[in-house]
């Protein structure tokens, strides 16, 4: 870029990249904007990143261009020397010192906006080692926000003064050129420029006013105003400093000066409020009059520097440059033309009418004027707010009649209070109304399945299957549907979903054509015919489905067990087996699984269960059931008599049935449904009492505490165990024989108290 027009026009499009990204990026919170996500995080980094840099480059292409570089220092600038900080008499000479004049009109306010722009922008001391400004969550307070639109407007209004004077020639020239000599030495355009310095000052006091007027003291303090007697007093130095031009306003400067008296006025009112008792928290009721001064002082500055512009026969590149930028974020663009959006301008819109209506409650205790009143009023969308009712075709006739009564009434200052009685109830009910009609829509897009056939028709449908227990819950203002499983739900239909919905995530692809070729592979599997696997419970058709696939893992059995093994997992966890049907079922198990299969299978669920671990627990049960009945079988007939042996001289004796016997069996079964050992979720670590257990059991209490004491050294050793989840839980597994010997003891043969009797 060869010029400061360049340089400044490119330092415009950064800003304008920015705020864009801002809008897109963040979302008002408590105490500023918060950036939303990750990915908006990035964007907003590198649109901050472009305009650090054209800022950077800005201000020094100023100073380095537009600056007058003296060789001696002029009339009245004197360098001071500091002493040291021990107090010695030695002074402490500067580096380098440079003391340059930039005459150019507007310049230096220019300058002073940018400086506290980049130190917004620029990365904190505790952000220097990090690549990015932004990260998700971070907030940008309204002040920081403030400076960097303040720049913005300092530098729109430096390029739309700047079109009568070259920024790269000598200022002296040039001023000397556009001096007017009816405004006593000062060009418009420093007037304008001024102006907008007041203009923006009244915004900071403002914003300032009523950030404090949230937390307003109850009691007289002097601090309440100490804290913004700086800034005050810099509007009010800013305001004298014009006051010339405000008595006499210059050809052209009159709708500018008629709002500096308008600031004037209101600087003189809270000077005459502080000297009253208690006055040091009645400024705060300014906040809205200077608001009102900053937008409309702000737009007459740009009327008047537009009508400057007409002469100009360059004018029409920047209106081209303008037309061609990205239209700035509105309020209507925040509201899309659907219902929802529809519903929330015209909540927007009730709240505007709600604080208009509170201003005129208040206005002659807080001394408002009705032009504030007015412009508030003004501003309100109400023709909109009717278009975008008229829109809302699908919600109840009845409520938006009333709503449409109260839209068509004239909103004005003298109304606005009774409207806004109206309108509240009004819109509120348009909201429930839309809330009921979004919830019976979220309602279609969920489907109860009971078979294999309903699933897929689901899927295929793009809606969210659940059992028929399942409930319907929403979000407000949420557009997806939440399925919960109370606690009344059926455990089988709804395992059975969570099973079907992981095997066709496992299975991968599209949701709707693997259910298809579930459907088909159980078709050929069972011989079946397609009607009839597509009114198969779902239950049943996940059996089929898991039990012919040939993945390598349990599922993958011999043929000879399918059948037996796919009877078992339907049946119930006590069906009795034969010796054969045991002995098929103990190879079955002694079969190795796959701990990464079962892992895929619980992160596919989104139940986070695994088919094959809830398989193999199951049939597990089953197992144990068959030892134990053996157990109490043999126990039995060792405890029965003996016949007589004729002549043998010592009949053998009967022994009586112990723990270690049927009473040892139903304590382990006891104790593993307890603690819910079997059902493959999470481990119950509730102890249980001695008594408890042997009531479950159906043994006496002695041979509980028996129990205790050989296995556990004890109930109180075995209540530690428990506050221990993987203790507990081998301690279980050894119990029900699930640990190998050499597991346990090596080579090394097990000693005599560690040995089994059975």
């Amino acid at each position: 870029m060869g010029d400061a027009t360049g340089v400044l026009s490119a330092l415009r499009a950064a800003f304008d990249r920015f705020f864009a990204d801002f809008d897109a990026a963040t979302r008002q919170v408590d105490g500023g904007w918060e950036v939303i996500g990750i990915h908006d995080a990035e964007a907003l980094s590198e649109s901050t990143a472009a305009l650090t840099n054209a800022i950077g480059f800005a201000y020094l292409y100023l100073f380095a261009s537009i600056g007058e570089v003296l060789s001696e220092l002029p009339k009245g600038v004197t360098l001071l020397q500091a002493k040291s900080t021990d107090g010695s008499s030695k002074p402490i000479g500067a580096e380098s010192v440079r003391v340059g004049r930039i005459p150019s009109t507007g310049v230096p306010r220019l300058l002073a906006a940018l400086e506290k722009a980049r130190e917004v922008v620029a990365l904190p001391a505790a952000k220097q080692h990090q690549k990015q400004r932004w990260f998700r969550g971070d907030v940008i307070s309204g002040e920081s926000l403030s400076l960097l639109k303040s720049a913005s407007k300092s530098l729109d209004l430096h390029l739309s003064t700047a079109s009568a004077v070259r920024i790269d020639e000598c200022a002296s020239t040039a001023t000397a050129t556009n001096e007017n000599p009816t405004l006593g030495g000062r060009s418009l355009e420093t007037l304008l420029d001024r102006a907008g310095n007041v203009f923006s000052l009244a915004r900071e006091l403002a914003e300032a006013f009523n950030e404090q007027g949230q937390s307003r003291a109850v009691f007289y303090d002097l601090s309440l105003w100490q804290k913004h007697a700086p800034a005050f007093d810099a509007f009010c130095a800013a305001l004298l400093d014009l006051r010339d031009a405000m008595q006499n306003a210059p050809d052209g400067f009159a709708p500018v000066a008629d709002r500096l008296l308008q600031a004037a006025g209101i600087a003189k009112e809270i000077r005459n409020k502080l000297g009253r008792d208690g006055g040091f928290t009645d400024h705060l009721d300014a906040a809205v009059e200077l608001k009102t001064v900053f937008h409309d002082g702000w737009e007459a500055v740009k009327q008047v520097s537009k009508a400057r512009r007409r002469d100009d026969p360059f004018a029409f590149v920047d209106d081209a440059r303008r037309a061609a930028a990205k239209p700035a974020f509105s309020l209507l663009d925040r509201f899309p033309a659907t219902p929802a959006g529809h519903v929330a301008f015209l909540e927007i819109v009730r709240d505007e009418v709600r604080y208009a209506a509170e201003a005129k409650r208040q206005q002659l205790e807080r001394g408002y004027p009705n032009a504030t009143i007015e412009s508030m009023v003004r501003g309100i969308y109400w023709a909109e707010a009717g278009a975008r009712l008229a829109a809302l075709v699908d919600l109840p006739d009845e409520a938006k009649a009333i709503a449409g009564d109260v839209l068509r009434r004239e909103l004005t200052a003298g109304t606005v209070e009774q409207i806004d009685g109206l309108l509240t109830p009004a819109v509120n009910a348009l909201r429930d109304a839309w809330e009921r009609a979004r919830v019976g829509a979220l309602a279609s897009k969920v489907a109860i399945v009971n078979t294999a056939g309903d699933l897929w028709k689901a899927l295929s449908e793009g809606r969210q299957p659940c059992v028929t227990t399942s409930s319907i819950s929403s979000r407000r203002g949420a557009n997806t549907p939440i399925v919960t499983f109370p606690e009344s739900a059926d455990e089988t239909k709804r395992r059975s979903l969570g099973r079907a919905m992981a095997l066709i995530r496992a299975e991968g692809g599209d949701e709707a054509s693997t259910m298809k070729k579930l459907i088909a592979r159980v078709e050929l599997q069972t011989d079946s015919d397609w009607a009839s696997v597509i009114n198969m419970p779902l239950a049943e058709f996940v059996a089929a489905a898991t039990g012919s696939r040939g993945d390598g893992n349990l599922n993958s059995v011999k043929a000879g067990e399918g059948d037996l093994i796919e009877g078992l997992l339907a049946g119930p966890n006590d069906a009795e087996l034969s010796d054969r049907e045991l002995a098929l079922l103990e190879a079955y198990l002694g079969q190795p699984i796959s701990a990464s299969a079962i892992q895929r299978e619980r992160r596919a669920s989104p139940l986070g269960e695994s088919e094959t671990w809830n398989r193999r627990n199951k049939l597990k049960l089953i197992r144990d059931f068959n030892r134990n009945v053996r157990a109490a079988a043999s126990a039995a007939s060792e405890a029965e008599p003996v016949a007589d042996l004729g002549d043998s001289p010592t009949p053998r004796k009967a022994k009586r049935s112990t723990e270690r016997g049927e009473g040892r069996a139903k304590l382990i079964a006891a104790l593993t449904k307890h603690h819910k050992y079997a059902g493959g979720g999470c481990l119950n670590l509730e102890p249980i009492g001695n008594n408890e257990l042997a009531r479950l059991a159906e043994v006496d209490q002695a041979t509980a505490s028996s129990f205790f004491k050989q296995q556990f050294k004890g109930h109180g050793k075995y209540k530690a165990a428990c506050a221990d989840a993987a203790q507990l839980a081998a301690a279980l597994k050894l119990l029900n024989g699930e640990f190998a010997p050499h597991l346990l003891y090596g080579k090394r043969p097990a000693d005599e108290d560690d040995r089994d009797n059975e």
